[in-house]
C-alpha cells in the first residue's frame, strides 16, 4: 500500500507508517467477490484500512432488500473505524468484497492500550481528520436523501462527484445506484433515460456528462 494515501500515514515516512503497523500487529487479509469482511452483529475488532480492490457497506432490511451505504474504493481509505470508539457491541451493517480485495486489519486493542500514548498523539489527530471527513460524506449524503424527488437526489449525486470536465464516471452498476439513493432500477433507468431526452445530462456507457450544472442544480 502508498502509505501517502492513507489519512493515518499520510504525514509520515514509508519506514515511520511500517513502524506504526508492525507495533501495532496489524495483518493482511485477501478476500474474493462475495466473501465478508465482518458480517452484521459481529463485535468490532479491527480498523480496516483498503490496500486494493473494493467494499461494499451494506444493510439488509427485514424484507431481504440490500440497501447500500457505502462502497470503498480508494487505496488506503478507512473503514470500522468508528464503530471502534463507540459503545457498541456488534456491526449494525455489514462488509463485503464486490471484487477480489486486500485489506489491513489493526487491531483494536492497539488503540485503547494507554503503553502506546507516544503513538496516540499523532495517531489521535489523524483519526479527528478523518472523522471530520466522514461527518462531511454523511452530511452530503444526507443532503441528496432528504430532497423529495428521485431526479433531485439523481442531481446531487451527481453534481457531488462532478470533475472538471463536466463528467461522472459511476463505477456503480445501475442495481448498485439504485440501492444506493433508496430506489429500484427500472426507476433509476427511467429517470436517467428522461433527463438525457431533456438533454440535461449525456449517458456514454458508466460516464454521465452534465450538459449544464447550474439548470441541473434546481431541477
Amino acid at each position: 500500500m502508498d502509505h501517502s494515501k492513507c489519512i493515518l500515514f499520510k504525514e509520515l515516512s514509508e519506514e515511520e507508517a511500517k513502524g506504526y503497523l508492525i507495533e501495532s500487529g496489524a495483518t493482511s487479509l485477501e478476500l474474493q467477490k462475495g466473501e465478508y469482511v465482518f458480517h452484521q452483529g459481529d463485535g468490532p475488532e479491527y480498523l480496516y484500512i483498503l490496500e486494493g480492490g473494493q467494499v461494499d457497506i451494506c444493510q439488509d432490511t427485514t424484507s431481504g432488500k440490500r440497501n447500500l451505504i457505502a462502497r470503498i474504493e480508494h487505496e488506503g481509505e478507512l473503514f470500522g473505524e468508528v464503530y471502534l470508539f463507540l459503545d457498541r457491541q456488534d456491526y449494525d451493517f455489514y462488509a463485503v468484497a464486490s471484487e477480489t480485495s486486500r485489506i489491513i486489519r489493526i487491531p483494536k486493542n492497539y488503540f485503547l492500550d494507554e503503553k502506546n500514548r507516544e503513538s496516540h498523539s499523532y495517531l489521535r489527530t489523524a483519526m479527528l481528520k478523518l472523522l471530520a471527513h466522514k461527518a462531511y460524506y454523511l452530511n452530503q449524503k444526507i443532503r441528496m436523501m432528504s430532497v423529495v424527488t428521485l431526479r433531485q437526489k439523481i442531481a446531487r449525486f451527481l453534481l457531488d462527484r462532478l470533475g472538471e470536465d463536466e463528467t461522472v464516471k459511476v463505477k456503480m452498476t445501475r442495481e448498485e445506484w439504485a440501492d444506493f439513493l433508496g430506489t429500484t432500477r427500472p426507476s433509476l433507468s427511467r429517470e436517467l433515460g428522461a433527463m438525457q431526452d431533456e438533454g440535461l445530462i449525456e449517458i456514454e456507457g458508466k460516464e454521465i456528462r452534465v450538459r449544464d450544472k447550474d439548470v441541473l442544480d434546481f431541477v
